[in-house]
């Protein structure tokens, strides 16, 4: 618009500038070059070209009127397209910002996933590092698969892979060089570990809780590994010689009952045989001490030993040649 309003103004311009010598040549004459000299015909282009100037001037004013009319529509247009084009660039820009945010966080996570990327590809390596370890023992273990299909199962030995013969309670030296004997575990004992050791019970053989004084555990393989009061009994028959008994290593109560043999039966003259009198009972209390210097008749220091002399019958009455033998440890002879 505004190079518009500068070509009105160069049209006036050239209006003016050459408007003198046209006007002239409309006025009658044949052309600007032939004006007569004539006073008359002098004054009438002169009053001809003072009405073109009126004219002229009228039309500047007019042709500025218009002029100043279109640039006020012009500005007037200009702010209102100004102000439209705001209003439609304002939301532009907002999203234009939020493009520009989208774009950052989109670049963030172009580069997190460039990170993770990096992480699966090292990943990836070491899955496939591992795969070929487990493939080498694989392997390997057909290699050893292959060698124990020569070889005895276990729990069978010997060149024809024999049954080993153990319990659980041990295990076989088996294979083909395997020599099929049992080794017991802890606590286990015999050939084929059959059995239990002293202080341990059950059928693995556990061993034994720590029991009580005068308490002792159920040991054994068929032995439950419960605490029982220690009441051990011992008895001693007649053998015709001496016999021992060694006290307990730790302290504790003997309780010793003596029961005498009875007598020989008697032989008379008559058809009635005498019948022996029955021997005598005594029952006595002994404390079983350790560590003591000053041991009483009541007691008896550990680990002693104990001589006992379990007597004989009497013999029996046989004739009038010579009397009955007594009995062995003191036994009194029968008469004739």
């Amino acid at each position: 618009l505004r190079r518009k309003r500068k070509d009105y103004f160069l049209f006036a311009f050239v209006i003016l500038l050459f408007g003198s010598p046209f006007f002239e040549f409309a006025s009658g004459q044949g052309h600007s070059y032939c004006v007569s000299t004539d006073r008359d015909s002098v004054r009438g282009i002169k009053v001809t070209g003072d009405l073109l100037r009126k004219e002229m001037s009228e039309l500047n004013v007019s042709l500025s009127s218009s002029m100043r009319k279109f640039d006020e529509v012009t500005t007037a247009k200009l702010e209102n397209v100004t102000s439209t084009t705001s209003s439609l660039l304002s939301p532009t820009r907002s999203r234009l910002e939020l493009v520009e945010v989208q774009s950052v966080n989109t670049t963030s996570k172009v580069d997190a996933l460039e990170v993770q990327s990096a992480n699966t590809t090292a990943k990836q390596e070491e899955m496939e590092q591992t795969l070929a370890e487990a493939l080498l023992e694989l392997a390997q273990l057909k290699g050893e698969v292959a060698i124990l299909n020569s070889e005895c199962k276990r729990g069978y030995f010997g060149a024809n892979c024999t049954q080993c013969n153990c319990t659980s309670g041990g295990i076989c030296d088996d294979g083909k060089k395997g020599s099929g004997r049992c080794a017991c575990f802890e606590g286990a004992t015999g050939v084929r570990c059959e059995e239990c050791m002293s202080g341990y019970f059950g059928q693995y053989c556990t061993a034994c809780p720590d029991c009580s004084w005068m308490r002792y555990c159920d040991d054994g393989r068929n032995g439950n590994g419960e605490c029982v009061q220690d009441m051990l009994e011992y008895m001693y028959n007649y053998t015709g010689s001496v016999q021992q008994y060694v006290t307990p290593n730790f302290a504790c109560t003997l309780l010793i009952s003596v029961f005498g043999a009875s007598g020989g039966n008697g032989k008379t003259y008559s058809t009635k045989d005498g019948i022996g009198g029955k021997g005598g009972g005594v029952t006595a209390q002994y404390r079983v001490v350790e560590g003591s210097t000053n041991v009483s008749k009541s007691e008896v220091q550990v680990n002693t030993t104990l001589y006992v002399y379990v007597g004989g019958r009497g013999e029996d009455g046989i004739s009038t040649s010579r009397d009955a033998l007594g009995g062995y440890n003191g036994g009194g002879r029968g008469d004739r």
